[in-house]
């Protein structure tokens, strides 16, 4: 969805350039008051109807589609950069949203500390596996086989990591995922967001994850990110990371725009 931003120096006078620029019916995403020495000036960043719903329409993931009973597991991947929650994504889908279902961890790139304990505190039952290698992944998903739902943990990217990301994003391929979710902080910069999923395209993601919500007053800004990914997105985290389930991400998302989920519009 294409962003406009205009500036001026009263929100009246914004708001008349916005409609003359984008419709009587274009939606305000974010508005604040920019401060330059003793110099005002108000700035909304707008996008035309038209576009808004074709937002509400990317952002749709669809159904989950589980095998039937003894098929091959849902295999499904969490990516992102460090400290944006993934670990306590999985250990939270574990216990949530799959709850009712059988649930193994595969955790790529070998053991890392503490995180076995954290997805057990919340799940204590889950069947967790590593894998570092080829082999290591197809005997790891072979023990997994009975589960109905195979989370995949990963590391994060590093900086001359020799080699290491790339390995982990080539068994994270070959584990076949139906779903990798970039996890990206509610709180980042767009322009930090766009790299990130750069850095992340050997991984395919294909659902955007947002966290930490709940770290940024209000939701101020945090609609940017989805908006500007463009991908559809399935849960968001805005809840301290250990205290709730997951919530579905496409009305959490529309609220901080403002904009009614579909449910809600045709009601009306």
């Amino acid at each position: 969805m294409r962003l406009e931003t205009f500036r001026g120096a009263s929100l009246v006078r914004v708001f008349e350039d916005v409609r003359e620029a984008l419709g009587d019916d274009a939606m305000v995403v974010r508005t604040r008051v920019l401060r330059e020495g003793r110099v005002h000036a108000v700035e909304v960043i707008a996008a035309k109807a038209a576009e808004v719903e074709a937002f509400r329409r990317t952002l749709d993931p669809g159904p989950l589609e589980f095998s039937a009973e003894g098929g091959w597991p849902l295999v499904m991947g969490i990516v992102g950069p460090s400290g944006a929650g993934k670990t306590a994504a999985v250990a939270r889908l574990a216990a949530g949203d799959f709850a009712d279902r059988p649930v193994g961890i595969l955790l790529l790139g070998g053991h890392r500390i503490g995180t076995a304990d954290v997805i057990r505190s919340l799940r204590p039952d889950v069947t967790i596996e590593t894998a570092a290698d080829a082999e290591g992944l197809d005997e790891a998903l072979l023990r997994l086989c009975e589960c109905a739902v195979v989370l995949v943990d990963t590391p994060p990217l590093a900086p001359r990591d020799g080699g290491a990301g790339d390995r982990w994003m080539a068994l994270l391929r070959r584990a076949e995922p139906k779903e990798v979710h970039l996890a990206l902080a509610a709180g980042l910069r767009t322009e930090v967001a766009t790299v990130i999923r750069e850095d992340y395209l050997p991984a395919n993601p294909t659902h955007l994850l947002l966290t930490k919500l709940d770290e940024v007053p209000g939701g101020a800004g945090a609609a940017e990110i989805p908006l500007r990914m463009e991908m559809p997105a399935r849960w968001v985290s805005d809840a301290p990371e250990t205290m709730a389930p997951l919530r579905t991400a496409v009305p959490r998302i529309l609220d901080l725009l403002g904009v009614e989920p579909a449910e809600q519009k045709a009601a009306a």
